[in-house]
């Protein structure tokens, strides 16, 4: 997410060491909050290929997305930005759902 403060993106990335704790959820409302009171573009990174979830909480495709993008399935990054009904408020999902021998 970009920030107020200073020039440029900024991104942020909550972390935690269980599941449960909240991490989706305050990422999507740091994001909304964002995109809505600074009035800028934000754009979102679903980077939980073990359990995704924003396209279920946007209600929107999972794929194309992070994972399509990186095995180079799809050429064009804005192929995997989905949009939402958030003016400014843009995602890339996961792409779909990966098991844990594969992280």
């Amino acid at each position: 997410m970009r920030y107020a403060t200073g020039p440029g993106p900024r991104p942020a990335a909550p972390s935690g060491a269980a599941p449960g704790e909240g991490k989706t959820v305050t990422t999507i409302n740091r994001g909304m909050a964002f995109s809505e009171l600074r009035n800028k573009k934000t754009l979102l990174l679903e980077g939980d290929l073990r359990c995704p979830t924003f396209s279920e909480l946007f209600q929107r495709d999972a794929s194309p997305g992070l994972m399509q993008l990186l095995r180079g399935n799809i050429d064009e990054l804005d192929a995997a930005i989905h949009s939402t009904v958030y003016e400014n408020l843009d995602f890339i999902p996961s792409g779909g759902q990966i098991g844990r021998a594969h992280v």
